[in-house]
């Protein structure tokens, strides 16, 4: 007991005082899930994973430059794998309404639907070849 009163009374005497830590700093970090379009990520992730999967993020962010799909998000995309449609507009959405049928439904309802099938998927020359910007291409 003495050795802990006197380590204890060495260490308040010292003109040493403990580092304080931010709130940042006491809480383990989180690393945020990949939040922008990437050119690395791969055809197949574009196909089948890209507005598909559920994001898992647990912080707020810009659904725009989340790859994965959020609740009640009009970019969310139906798995080609297990929704048979064609890579054409559908003409309930052309007309502006609520298509009846959902995700039964042949055609495809949003603009990433409609290119990241694999029947259209980069199967026609990007007019920007190399000198392209675009945060994601749909095209060659």
């Amino acid at each position: 007991l003495k050795l802990l009163q006197s380590v204890a009374g060495a260490a308040s005497s010292s003109s040493v005082k403990p580092a304080r830590l931010s709130r940042q700093q006491q809480q383990p970090q989180q690393q945020p899930q990949q939040q922008t379009y990437q050119a690395h990520f791969s055809a197949d992730f574009y196909l089948y994973t890209f507005k598909i999967a559920n994001c898992t993020a647990q912080h707020p962010h810009d659904w725009s430059t989340c790859p994965f799909a959020h609740p009640r998000e009009k970019a969310r995309r139906r798995d080609p794998r297990l929704y048979d449609y064609e890579p054409l507009p559908c003409p309930d959405d052309k007309k502006g309404h609520t298509c009846p049928r959902g995700d039964s439904c042949p055609y495809t309802h949003n603009v990433y639907e409609f290119h990241l099938h694999p029947k259209r998927f980069r199967t026609q020359m990007c007019q920007h070849g190399a000198a392209c910007t675009r945060p994601l291409c749909f095209f060659a």
